[in-house]
């Protein structure tokens, strides 16, 4: 699960349950959402959060019990981490480097077995064959494409 979570599509990858709750003070009606329903129906890439001036598919919903148009979402984060990922740290990252480099311009990949990040890191190499492209563990660097560069 990434650290923030910023899209619909994101929290139903995360499998974060979402729940609409009524906006008339009187109502309070809440339910659970089928994120993957209202992904198929708003998209994937909608703002989990509203932003300013934009409309946000909770605006859209109206509440079954008092019809009112407009519904709160509260989203339920689990108390622990991710059962498959508990530590972040131990990700495996895909990054590409400044051509000083001395500052990370991207993460092109955020991975948690090597075997993938191997895969990951040698499909960034063919792809940008001209950056500087390093696969890490934390600060520990596993390949570096300079480096691999000037092996014999």
């Amino acid at each position: 699960m990434p650290a923030i979570l910023t899209t619909l599509g994101e929290a139903a990858r995360a499998g974060i349950e979402i729940k609409a709750i009524c906006r008339k003070p009187e109502c309070r009606y809440s339910q659970k959402i089928n994120l993957a329903e209202v992904v198929q129906h708003v998209g994937g890439i909608q703002p989990l959060v509203p932003v300013k001036w934009q409309k946000h598919f909770s605006e859209r919903m109206r509440c079954p019990a008092c019809k009112t148009l407009g519904m709160y979402i509260w989203v339920d984060l689990p108390s622990e981490g991710h059962p498959l990922y508990p530590l972040t740290s131990s990700a495996f990252r895909v990054l590409e480097w400044s051509q000083t480099g001395r500052s990370i311009d991207r993460e092109l990949a955020l991975v948690h077995t090597l075997p993938v990040a191997q895969a990951a890191y040698r499909a960034a190499r063919e792809l940008y064959h001209t950056s500087h492209i390093t696969l890490q563990q934390g600060a520990r660097v596993i390949s570096d494409s300079w480096e691999d560069q000037k092996a014999p």
